[in-house]
């Protein structure tokens, strides 16, 4: 007798193992699936940050942080970057204190229309560190219309997977 209920709680100890396990995996592999960015909703975000007069030439992830290329117009070429450098730290998902501005240059247009004021356009790269552990709000998701990953969101948090 003594001998299968220690054989019972041995099995019992595995089972809760394994079920500890799959939970763990499970919650990773949920996590996951709303930690991927989604296109569609950066380019809401970014769309919505961005000042007047500003043109993104390039946007990338690398290395857990956005990068940015782009260029502003005259005049306050200058100022529109900082707003845009500010912009960027403001958002949820951007380690704020490490948004930098890497390089700013004025480069002179090369056919500059007759009678503009513009003769020069302005070109930065920033970067902007993303906070790895963020999960945005099903409310956040549908702001931006990424309205398939509002409906994963949910869907992982009614099954008990996520908060």
């Amino acid at each position: 007798m003594e001998a299968r209920l220690k054989r019972a709680r041995g099995e019992l100890n595995r089972t809760r193992e394994q079920t500890d396990g799959l939970r763990a995996s499970s919650e990773g592999l949920a996590r996951a699936l709303v930690e991927v960015r989604s296109g569609s909703a950066l380019l809401a975000q970014l769309t919505r940050v961005a000042p007047r007069g500003v043109q993104f030439l390039t946007v990338q992830e690398i290395d857990e942080a956005l990068t940015f290329e782009g260029r502003a117009n005259d005049p306050d070429a200058f100022g529109r970057i900082n707003v845009l450098e500010l912009a960027l730290a403001d958002l949820p998902d951007v380690r704020a204190e490490q948004v930098a501005i890497e390089k700013v240059e004025r480069v002179p247009l090369p056919d500059p229309p007759e009678g503009s004021p513009i003769v020069n356009e302005v070109t930065f790269s920033l970067k902007a560190p993303l906070k790895l552990d963020y999960i945005p709000s099903i409310e956040e998701l549908r702001e931006l219309d990424a309205d398939g990953m509002a409906r994963r969101r949910a869907v992982l948090s009614e099954i008990g997977l996520l908060p």
